[in-house]
């Protein structure tokens, strides 16, 4: 073959470069990340205003669900009754539509109240199931066939009547392996204190060492043999129970926790193998300093993080609590800090306070300055109100999808 042949044969196996662009655009974060090397120009795509574009779009898009399977936002606010009293009232409503136009209000199970203190724990639902707090009592609640299941206490928690544990949930999951769910918590007791023995005519004599000092511990629940166990592992535990803090995916939970010293991380505990990983946070705060200050001259720099699944993508939106600006980051491996990539600024937002979760295309919900949640869509920048308010950190919002299965 001479080399004009050889030259025609090589030109008709030519990817164009826009084709190669959208097929690249396609990729997930982790495997973009990896073919970075592959060529000088593929190094330098997250630079290119063009390509960033495209994949955020395909990040927004990417929806993994069928017309058939189309979930809904749940939401649970907390707002005071009207006329205001002291009480304050927790209620939960199914958002569906395009726009969310739909709405639908739910009914709690049998034992609770409006008036008891409720929190939704787990973001999202798993196979239509979601987990709750009543007071100290977890239940597992599938609001489509109003099934519950109320977890038992551990015997760590209920063998010693004068103290107090301090429990902080971390996690609830699934185990396909061995067809089970499960939660994952820490738990903590107070200092014991005179005052604790006293009421209960309980002397310093009377009390072992044991009770005297208990250190923290892990523990995981699971349905099948529904018992809480310890767990032998030494992680960094979340700083509290609030929303925004923990999501779960693909088997494993996911939270904000401290390393070694105040350097923030998330940790990733897998449910099957009971393993961890740890991922530094990404080291971005100078650069968000800067965007905002040259944006605003004067403002408090006290920044805080809400942890996310941006359609089923590990997601990091870090604002600042004085001013309407929001920087979304998506987690390509875990273990990686380098993986983190911030792809989207968000703002000014003007009178939004505070996210509160995000929806089934990556619609982001907030919560105002006069406590009204309304949502962002991210393709079109508009923000549309919900109809409802919510107050302080108690609301909360998850991705719903019905399941008429039995949780056991």
């Amino acid at each position: 073959m001479d080399a004009k042949a050889e030259k025609g044969k090589v030109s008709n196996h030519h990817i164009p470069n826009d084709l190669t662009l959208s097929i690249l655009s396609k990729l997930s974060l982790k495997s973009l990340k990896r073919f970075g090397c592959c060529c000088k120009s593929w190094g330098f795509l997250f630079e290119s205003p063009h390509f960033m574009s495209m994949y955020r779009n395909n990040v927004i898009s990417n929806n993994h669900t069928s017309c058939y399977d189309e979930p809904s936002v749940i939401i649970l606010h907390h707002f005071p009754p009207l006329p205001i009293t002291d009480e304050f009232m927790f209620s939960v409503f199914l958002f569906s539509g395009e726009r969310h136009e739909n709405k639908v209000k739910l009914y709690w199970p049998p034992l609770f109240l409006e008036t008891d203190y409720i929190q939704m724990l787990s973001s999202d639902s798993i196979n239509g199931n979601i987990l709750v707090q009543r007071q100290r009592m977890m239940i597992f609640w599938n609001p489509s066939t109003n099934e519950f299941k109320v977890i038992p206490p551990s015997p760590v928690e209920s063998g010693r009547s004068f103290r107090d544990p301090m429990i902080r949930f971390h996690g609830f999951g699934y185990d396909h392996v061995r067809d089970d769910y499960k939660v994952i918590r820490r738990v903590h007791f107070y200092e014991l204190i005179s005052s604790d023995l006293d009421p209960l005519n309980v002397s310093w004599e009377d009390v072992s060492w044991g009770d005297v000092s208990i250190p923290p511990l892990w523990e995981i629940y699971s349905l099948k043999r529904n018992s809480w166990r310890k767990l032998d592992v030494d992680m960094p535990e979340c700083y509290h129970e609030n929303t925004g803090f923990h999501v779960y995916t693909d088997g494993m939970c996911h939270w904000r926790g401290e390393s070694v010293g105040p350097e923030e991380c998330l940790v990733s505990f897998d449910l099957i193998n009971e393993a961890f990983i740890i991922t530094p946070m990404p080291s971005d705060i100078d650069e968000i300093r800067a965007f905002i200050s040259s944006t605003n001259d004067e403002f408090d720099f006290k920044m805080d993080r809400h942890l996310v699944l941006l359609n089923g993508s590990i997601a990091l939106i870090s604002y600042y609590i004085e001013t309407t600006f929001f920087h979304i980051s998506i987690l390509g491996e875990l273990g990686v800090q380098k993986s983190w990539t911030k792809l989207f600024i968000i703002g000014p937002l003007p009178y939004v306070y505070t996210p509160i979760g995000v929806g089934k295309k990556g619609d982001i919900f907030l919560r105002q300055e006069d406590n009204e949640l309304v949502w962002y869509n991210l393709n079109t920048n508009v923000i549309e109100k919900l109809g409802i308010t919510g107050m302080n950190d108690c609301c909360r919002t998850g991705i719903y999808r019905e399941n008429l299965l039995l949780l056991e």
